[in-house]
């Protein structure tokens, strides 16, 4: 309608156009943009035409649960009005599914590399909660004679990493949002990144820092000082 210039679907009702092989046509109906294609493309201008002599393909709607009956009967269906035709038929979700393999493949991709590095990293945060723990043994115990508490030990291990964590964030978000932005520049229909998003992602990685160096802050908050200070 709109390529058309035929303004409202009320002005366009009734209008005739030519559509070529069908000939001209008379408009009886307008009906909302759909995809018939994934949202990298663009909808495109579609007319519905009924030409009964160029029918090649029936779509059908059923219940899931039904499938093998349904196949049954549409094979037998199929049998008796078009013998000479083989039987073609394929799901429509399954369809659209295709229409974004590599984006599927993408993210695959993307979430075993990214499981793999959080992996890492939390072994690289262990073993530095471990190593600053041990340089720092004299320190907690004297803090611990001092009067300091196992809790207010532990968040002065923990508030070294936090901090380290709110660092990295800050610079991992603006390159995040960059790559982001690009990615979605390869659909014709996008959302924009949302803020929510990376604070959950800080969330989240905070917490697993936290998880990560909490069993050895721990352990070193609750040594006996005594033990400590022989040792220095």
């Amino acid at each position: 309608m709109r390529f058309l210039d035929l303004g409202g679907p009320e002005q366009a009702l009734g209008h005739r156009v030519e559509t070529g092989v069908a000939g001209e046509r008379e408009i009886v109906g307008v009906v909302r943009d759909f995809h018939l294609e994934g949202l990298q493309v663009p909808i495109k201008p579609l007319a519905l035409l009924q030409a009964p002599g160029r029918y090649h393909m029936v779509t059908l709607t059923f219940d899931a649960g039904r499938l093998r009956e349904v196949l049954a009967h549409i094979r037998e269906a199929w049998a008796a009005m078009v013998p000479d035709s083989p039987l073609e038929y394929f799901f429509l979700d399954e369809d659209f599914a295709r229409q974004y393999a590599v984006e599927q493949r993408t993210a695959d991709m993307f979430s075993v590399f990214a499981g793999l590095g959080i992996i890492i990293a939390c072994l690289g945060l262990m073993g530095m909660a471990s190593f600053l723990a041990e340089r720092r043994t004299k320190e907690i115990g004297i803090r611990k004679v001092l009067g300091s508490s196992a809790a207010g030990i532990l968040g002065l291990l923990a508030r070294e990493f936090a901090l380290a964590v709110v660092l990295a964030n800050a610079f991992a978000w603006p390159v995040a949002w960059y790559a982001v932005r690009r990615w979605l520049e390869n659909f014709a229909y996008r959302s924009a990144p949302n803020l929510g998003t990376f604070l959950a992602a800080g969330g989240l990685a905070l917490a697993l820092a936290m998880v990560s160096v909490g069993w050895r802050s721990l352990r070193a908050a609750r040594a006996n000082p005594a033990d400590s200070l022989r040792r220095e």
